[in-house]
């Protein structure tokens, strides 16, 4: 029975460390739904996934609020295909530009994975309305994923390179994350 009892109290103290421990290395670089981070996960053969969301933005006095559909399709094992629809409901409301990509995961050994992630932005959003910027553009991410067990559950490490290319604008972003799920 102390055994016992002295086993729980173990666990809940390293579960605790674990939580705190993730709360405190984990910053806001670039925030992307449904995480900050990208996985090397896809649905599967015929598998499909719905993602929405909302976002609320107050920048200088500006408020704004878009909600966001995506909605996902495994073509392969380890090929998705999707299609991001924002859509813009404080005014002037709206579909902003879409955006379709592939998800595809090109190495899978031992725990670790990699994967690549072109998207590609339409202008396809009211510009004069400001919906969209009347500019179509790329992205690509390069996703990095390492899995190890624990014995109380696991931890993935999954780094996302994303690489904007908009016309001449370029932007660099770089996403290291640490998620810790119990079984």
């Amino acid at each position: 029975m102390i055994v016992k009892n002295a086993s729980k109290r173990i666990t809940k103290a390293i579960q605790h460390i674990s939580y705190v421990t993730c709360l405190g290395l984990s910053v806001s670089a670039y925030a992307a739904h449904p995480l900050v981070s990208e996985d090397t996960g896809t649905q599967g053969v015929g598998g499909y996934q719905v993602e929405v969301n909302t976002d609320w933005l107050k920048d200088e006095g500006v408020k704004s609020r878009t909600a966001t559909a995506t909605l996902t399709k495994g073509v392969l094992e380890n090929l998705d295909i999707y299609l991001n629809m924002p859509y813009a409901l404080s005014e002037p409301n709206g579909f902003n530009d879409v955006s379709i990509g592939l998800k595809w995961r090109f190495l899978e050994a031992d725990g670790f994975s990699l994967g690549l992630k072109p998207e590609f932005r339409l202008a396809s959003g009211d510009q004069e309305k400001g919906l969209g910027d009347g500019r179509s553009g790329e992205a690509l991410s390069l996703i990095a994923q390492y899995e190890w067990g624990l014995g109380l559950g696991y931890l993935m490490w999954v780094l996302s390179a994303i690489v904007f290319q908009i016309l001449q604008l370029k932007m660099n972003h770089a996403v290291i994350s640490i998620n810790h799920q119990l079984l």
